[in-house]
């Protein structure tokens, strides 16, 4: 069987699979049920008697969040975190495919890259652990934008089995029962994962979610086509480690999601999408919210966000400013 794959600015869209998970705790891993960093700031993201798992993060390249686990006896590797991949990717480096394993073809515009089903005895994510996991085979180095050293792209095949709270302050990312935020904004399932509908000066733009890109992307012939109006556009490339492509720069201050203002760069270029259906205009990174915590609540199909330390910090960097410090 032979499944059509659409990659992203930076990692891979895939028609989610549900597979069964067998998921346990490493024990005394420092699962946090009781606020084990003294911080009191998930309170209302993720509260502490709801957390399943606790998972620190680093960032790669700015933006991407890298994590730390295991593939079978390989420990102490690295994986990407992405909430615009619907099935997970490892690196075949790391487990050997089946002789007869299904085979998937992922599709970057004018590429393609052949994978192979697998099932791994164990795959390790911090302190969760899952029991014969069901996943695809490739080799990521193929894949533009994946950082070096990473064996395995995490995708919405394991993040949707919880609710999910990205602290961006804490750098840890929650596993939990309940979710909730200050702001909201419904979610859409659609093919290549989970959209919410922004609006550009009253026109709809209908964005997925993504962990992948940088900043705010949108296609740049379903913009022509509305007509939305891009006033200011700067002429750029966005470089990979295979391809430089070209794209316009523009500033998102016209775009808003609810009743929240959208402020930060966004990049215009063209696209393909696998799912026409899905009428999808773009990419929304989760960073591009401003908010100290972002969370998904998948059963009820919601989106959260709350906080503005890490809004206020952009701001003080952009303009060259020292971080203030509160003094009584």
């Amino acid at each position: 069987m032979l499944l059509k794959i659409f990659r992203s600015t930076l990692f891979t869209s895939f028609l989610a699979a549900q597979l069964p998970l067998s998921v346990t705790a490493i024990p005394g891993s420092g699962t946090s049920h009781s606020g084990a960093t003294g911080s009191r700031t998930t309170a209302t993201a993720a509260t502490a008697d709801t957390v399943q798992y606790e998972i620190p993060f680093e960032y790669a390249d700015g933006h991407m969040l890298v994590i730390h686990g295991g593939i079978g006896r390989h420990k102490n590797l690295e994986f990407v975190v992405d909430f615009g991949t619907t099935y997970t990717l490892l690196d075949r480096e790391y487990a050997a495919a089946e002789p007869a394993g299904q085979t998937m073809e992922i599709t970057h515009f004018s590429s393609a890259i052949q994978s192979t089903n697998v099932v791994v005895s164990e795959l390790q994510l911090g302190s969760m652990v899952i029991k014969d996991f069901h996943s695809y085979l490739l080799d990521l180095s193929q894949i533009p934008g994946v950082p070096q050293g990473i064996a395995g792209v995490i995708g919405l095949d394991v993040l949707q089995r919880q609710n999910v709270t990205i602290d961006f302050v804490e750098k840890r990312i929650l596993l939990a029962s309940h979710v909730g935020g200050e702001h909201q904004a419904p979610l859409q399932k659609c093919e290549v994962g989970f959209a919410v509908d922004a609006s550009w000066k009253g026109l709809p733009v209908k964005l997925a979610l993504s962990t992948g890109v940088e900043v705010v992307t949108l296609d740049q012939d379903r913009v022509r086509a509305k007509p939305i109006k891009l006033n200011g556009l700067k002429q750029s490339t966005l470089s990979s480690n295979f391809t430089v492509t070209p794209v316009s720069v523009f500033e998102t201050k016209e775009l808003r999601l609810g009743n929240m203002q959208l402020k930060g760069p966004g990049v215009l270029r063209k696209m393909s999408w696998p799912y026409p259906s899905d009428e999808l205009d773009g990419f929304l990174p989760l960073l591009a919210l401003n908010a100290d915590r972002v969370s998904i609540d998948f059963e009820r199909n919601i989106l959260f966000w709350e906080g503005t330390k890490l809004a206020s910090e952009k701001a003080h960097v952009a303009m060259g400013e020292p971080r203030q410090v509160q003094r009584r």
